[in-house]
């Protein structure tokens, strides 16, 4: 039976109804009682200027892919639809699923070629055959990586060149791409509503995002019946990315209000429910509220950016397949460790989020429980401390972090890092 709504007796809970261009955003923020702001939470006054947006209409709920064919068929008038995907997801029969969903005479090609971290090369092939084919749609059913993919193959079945000229060359994005929709099939990137895809240049091994609106999805269809079958380990690291997004978010300097409320809700929903998730991955109840929190994570961080966490893990991605949700995980409690002094306020709510005792405690007793509290989650749920076991050699750091130094979130992580604080991380990790 699908969770109807969070209950939390122990909380008053409000509900916030607005519109973002013609989509509407219901918001659900957890006000303990008495509790004071702290200096982190009180930084920015109500009077200053922020923007926040979400494109994407969200069907959620247990049965929402029930409405492909209403949307993608009847509404947007699909009659040459190209669904994007990958070997394991079509081996657990989640195409089959899906595609079931939709009249079979519409659906022009499956192209199932995504791996892990796509990349480019894949992506001008599967656009050549959206341009082929004529497609004029495209359906993702996967995780961020096929979500990834599909946005770039819609945005390059419009557009003429390689992928590498805009991900890597420096090409401007245009506005043109062919209608996109997704189906998530982990709790983790969020790549479902926003508007960055990561793509790995095969020459360089550079991991690298395209951010742009034209590449969010017009639709996402979360149904965390979608989630059900995913394997415990990729349950673990892909909730781990999700978690992150929403620490990152919650304590760096891009601060907006509204991303801030739905990250702490993000913090809060995945603490609850990720190690329920990993050990009885049929709780459908754990499985809705993993859905519901990376996608308030996804919000928040597409509003508000991340940190050095995301930094220090594209790299080990890109040139040593490190899995984005593993780097995230063995990176975070080390980064927040350094973070810390950065934002001890933000740091002891994530504590509270996570479940710890902070009464009593100054801002930084409590911050350092929320490293504890991380590093205990990661234990339960079989997340290894470091990255011994994937033979990433000393000499390799050089190059690790000068692809760290080229990436924007650098900008707005809670406190200042250079190369050396960067090549401490990695020493200790690697």
């Amino acid at each position: 039976m699908c969770l109807k709504r969070p209950v939390d007796v122990d909380s008053i809970f409000i509900l916030t109804s607005f519109h973002c261009y013609d989509y509407r955003l219901i918001i659900l923020y957890n006000f303990k009682k008495n509790e004071k702001l702290n200096e982190g939470e009180a930084a920015m006054g109500v009077s200053e200027q922020f923007s926040f947006s979400i494109r994407t209409k969200i069907y959620f709920g247990c049965g929402s892919i029930s409405k492909l064919k209403e949307i993608i068929i009847d509404e947007y008038q699909s009659s040459g639809l190209m669904i994007v995907t990958d070997e394991n997801i079509k081996t657990a029969g989640l195409t089959d699923k899906v595609s079931s969903s939709l009249p079979t005479d519409k659906i022009r090609f499956f192209f199932d070629q995504v791996m892990s971290d796509p990349e480019t090369d894949i992506i001008d092939e599967g656009a050549a055959i959206a341009k082929e084919h004529k497609i004029d749609a495209i359906l993702a059913i996967g995780g961020g990586s096929v979500i990834d993919a599909a946005k770039a193959i819609s945005f390059m079945a419009k557009n003429d060149g390689s992928v590498k000229d805009y991900w890597f060359g420096g090409k401007a994005f245009t506005a043109h791409k062919v209608p996109l929709f997704a189906v998530p099939t982990t709790s983790g990137t969020g790549s479902e509503i926003t508007k960055a895809a990561m793509l790995t240049d095969p020459d360089t091994k550079f991991k690298g995002a395209g951010v742009s609106p034209v590449f969010i999805p017009e639709a996402a269809f979360a149904d965390p019946e979608m989630t059900m079958s995913m394997p415990a380990k990729i349950t673990a690291s892909t909730g781990m990315d999700a978690l992150t997004h929403a620490v990152e978010c919650f304590t760096n300097y891009c601060y907006n209000p509204i991303s801030d409320v739905l990250a702490a809700e993000a913090i809060r929903l995945i603490g609850q429910s990720l190690r329920v998730a990993v050990a009885k991955g049929d709780n459908i109840m754990a499985r809705e509220k993993m859905l519901l929190g990376s996608i308030y994570a996804a919000a928040a961080f597409d509003n508000g950016m991340v940190g050095i966490v995301h930094a220090l893990a594209h790299p080990l991605g890109g040139h040593f397949n490190v899995p984005h949700g593993i780097g995230n995980a063995i990176l975070l409690p080390k980064v927040m460790e350094f973070n810390l002094m950065g934002n001890y306020g933000k740091y002891a709510r994530i504590a509270q989020l996570l479940g710890e005792n902070i009464d009593g405690l100054s801002d930084r007793q409590a911050a350092l429980l929320s490293v504890d509290a991380v590093k205990n989650l990661l234990k339960d749920i079989g997340i290894p401390e470091n990255f011994k076991s994937f033979n990433i050699p000393g000499q390799a750091i050089d190059r690790l972090i000068a692809d760290a130094l080229k990436n924007r979130n650098l900008l707005v992580n809670p406190r200042k890092s250079s190369v050396e604080d960067f090549r401490s991380l990695y020493e200790r990790l690697i």
